[in-house]
């Protein structure tokens, strides 16, 4: 405490500083959940190939495909989404036909083969494709000359073919229906591919535009989903204006992480979803997406974005209704996904109870979404303006989670590194904000927000620990509550800095997040055990001399226990952050369910369950004793949660916020419940071991 009060006057400047980063990061954190507040409308779909495929399987005969988009539209939905159509989906839909070339050859000489091929070239190498609908043969042929290089049109239909047609095996002449005049007539327009078999499914062949206008003119949003290809200058703007021909497309998604015209014309591409003027829609969860995507955002001058959240109907065959309805409200609360494509129920149900069971649903999701203040409507996209950032702001938070770096060392009473530090790192963020591009092969703009922000989320929980370190053993309720708040509040500094730093759209919709998350919830736990092991060695011969001493002594049972519990809770921490988590049981699957339904917002179980308690029980009982140490170490796993909790940049704020004091304040309550039952327990041991013994 000498120490700190010799240093008095840098205290206040740095503390200063500190309240002034936090000043700017809290203006950051105001803007940013208006945008959220702003920014509810939500759209229900359902995707127009699947409703399809629904009907025909369970109608009966009952209702057609139009018969169930309208009591849909009535339950609630407000838009649908197209799958671009491949080669093989219109194959399968009876619209064209499609042979290998070896079939045909073969099929030719046995004489059976039923392709009218005018004369010309043949390679039984490639695949032909045949389609009588002419509408249908201008839209393919306009999608497959934009996107497959060496694709051969032999003739279109009704098309009369050419008067030399010798009969060779280089050639297939099959019997003609029609005939003008002396010619013969096409019944079918044939192209050939050069191409494996494999890409039929994956070649992009447009939308249905007549189900399209039908589709708009109900009133209903419109979103595609398109396929990739390399592309050039000429076919991305090609096929980019189709697109915007099309009615009431209000987003696009893409079918794989492979992008159109990426990575060499991902300019073009950019320009063309800007001469649009329409959202690019992301797939919540798709993680190999999330990168190109990213890329494409950043190109962009328009930057609107919105999020979808969908359930696979493998995984939606297995959850009862309401554990569907919980995962779509908890997508769209705390996800910020503002688009749900709904996958069916009742897979053994047919005719009228199959559609009202899932026109149901979505009457029970929108009810579920408006009490949750978010109307069913019209999506509106988060766009970059909405989050205005720039260098002067980064700056001074980063001068700030400075600051707070050096006040721990003076704490430490390492006051001279403090500042030398501090000062190495002020000039580092001044460097990659002044310079722009690449630093080290990373954008530097995107190092100095992203580094700062990790730590931050290391340098406050244990500038917390550092001043309440002393505080620890009071045995009494009160003075260990207000110490774990104001541990707590330590950490809340942090998470809010570190979240004012990264506050952007591509943050916002998860496109872009923070790496090394492993080890912002690793490295605090373990300078946080250095410090309370070896708080009050300076030097490094003595801090080497207490090392020796703890490996010398000896491993007695309960301490063994404890650090093998320490060091499996450090592992379920390390497996289990994040939001797609590993071995979460059934059971633990239930009892967030029935939190989520209990609660506004669920806290986080290593908050509430183990950090918080522990650490409650560590500021009663204190350090004096190695078991109290390691108790105090386990309860830091409640301060490290706290601010990944923040990290989650895709949460809005407000339920970030909600998490944190509602884990801190149920994490408290069994705190004080496990305290009492220990000082129960221990009256009762010591009452047995001190009591006379009786007399016979």
């Amino acid at each position: 405490m000498k120490y700190w009060k010799k240093n008095n006057l840098f205290v206040i400047v740095l503390s200063l500083i500190v309240f002034f980063g936090l000043a700017v990061a809290l203006a950051e954190a105001v803007g940013r959940v208006r945008v959220e507040a702003g920014n509810r409308a939500t759209g229900i779909l359902v995707e127009y190939g699947e409703l399809q495929e629904g009907v025909n399987r369970h109608s009966l005969g009952h209702f057609d495909t139009a018969g169930a988009l309208q009591a849909f539209q009535k339950s609630g939905i407000t838009g649908v989404l197209l799958k671009e159509q491949t080669l093989g989906d219109l194959a399968g839909q009876g619209q064209l036909r499609i042979f290998s070339g070896a079939g045909l050859l073969a099929a030719s000489r046995r004489g059976d083969a039923d392709l009218f091929l005018p004369a010309g070239p043949f390679n039984p190498a490639r695949f032909y494709v045949e389609i009588p609908d002419a509408a249908l043969w201008e839209r393919v042929v306009f999608h497959l000359e934009s996107k497959v290089p060496g694709m051969v049109v032999h003739v279109a239909p009704g098309e009369q073919a050419g008067k030399d047609m010798p009969a060779d095996q280089n050639q297939l002449l099959l019997p003609l229906e029609t005939t003008r005049g002396s010619l013969p007539i096409a019944p079918a327009g044939v192209l050939s591919l050069p191409t494996e078999e494999e890409r039929l499914d994956e070649i992009g062949v447009g939308f249905p535009v007549a189900a399209i206008e039908m589709l708009s003119d109900q009133g209903l949003d419109i979103y595609l989903q398109i396929y990739g290809w390399p592309g050039d200058e000429e076919s991305l703007p090609a096929v980019f204006r189709a697109i915007g021909d099309l009615p009431g497309v209000r987003g696009i998604l893409f079918n794989s992480p492979d992008l159109p015209g990426f990575p060499v014309y991902r300019a073009v591409t950019a320009s063309e979803m800007d001469r649009l003027g329409i959202p690019v829609v992301t797939i919540d969860l798709f993680e190999r997406q999330r990168a190109p995507l990213l890329s494409l955002v950043r190109s962009q001058e328009t930057k609107e974005v919105i999020r979808l959240h969908a359930i696979p109907q493998e995984e939606r065959d297995l959850l009862t209704p309401a554990r569907a309805l919980s995962r779509y409200l908890l997508a769209v609360t705390e996800r910020n996904n503002r688009l749900l494509l709904i996958r069916y129920g009742g897979q053994g149900l047919y005719g009228a109870p199959w559609l009202e069971k899932n026109t149901d649903f979505v009457v029970d999701l929108r009810g579920e979404l408006a009490a949750a203040g978010h109307a069913v409507g019209t999506v509106i996209p988060y766009a970059g303006g909405d989050f205005p950032f720039s260098r002067a702001k980064i700056f001074l938070i980063s001068a700030a989670i400075l600051a707070g770096g050096v006040l721990l060392l003076i704490r430490l009473k390492m006051a001279r590194a403090g500042f030398m530090l501090g000062a190495a790192g002020l000039l580092l963020v001044g460097f990659l904000l002044a310079s722009g591009g690449k630093f080290l092969g990373f954008d530097s703009l995107d190092l100095a927000r992203k580094g700062m922000a990790l730590a931050s989320g290391t340098i406050f929980p244990l500038l917390g620990l550092a001043v309440y370190r002393d505080c620890f053993g009071k045995r009494s309720l009160p003075k260990a509550l207000g110490s774990l708040v104001g541990l707590s509040l330590f950490s809340l500094a942090g998470a809010l800095l570190a979240a004012g730093l990264m506050t952007g759209l591509t943050y916002m919709v998860k496109l872009d997040q923070l790496p090394g998350i492993k080890l912002a919830l690793f490295l605090p736990l373990l300078l946080a055990g250095m410090l309370l092991l070896f708080g009050d060695e300076r030097s490094l011969r003595g801090l080497i001399g207490k090392l020796r001493e703890l490996w010398d002594r000896p491993l007695i049972t309960g301490s063994a226990l404890l650090i093998v519990l320490l060091l499996v809770a450090a592992a379920v921490l390390l497996v289990r952050s994040g939001n797609e988590s590993l071995f979460v049981s059934e059971a633990e699957l239930h009892a967030r369910f029935l939190l989520d339904r209990l609660l506004v917002v669920r806290p986080r179980t290593k908050e509430f369950l183990i950090g918080h308690p522990l650490m409650l029980v560590a500021f009663y009982w204190g350090l004096r004793s190695r078991a109290g140490i390691w108790v105090a170490l386990l309860g830091m796993i409640g301060q490290v949660s706290l601010i990944n909790t923040f990290y989650h940049l895709h949460t809005p704020l407000l339920i970030s916020l909600q998490r944190a004091a509602g884990g801190l304040i149920l994490g408290a309550a069994l705190g004080v419940v496990l305290i009492l039952g220990l000082k129960i327990i221990f009256g009762i041991v010591i009452g047995r071991e001190g009591s006379p013994p009786r007399r016979g």
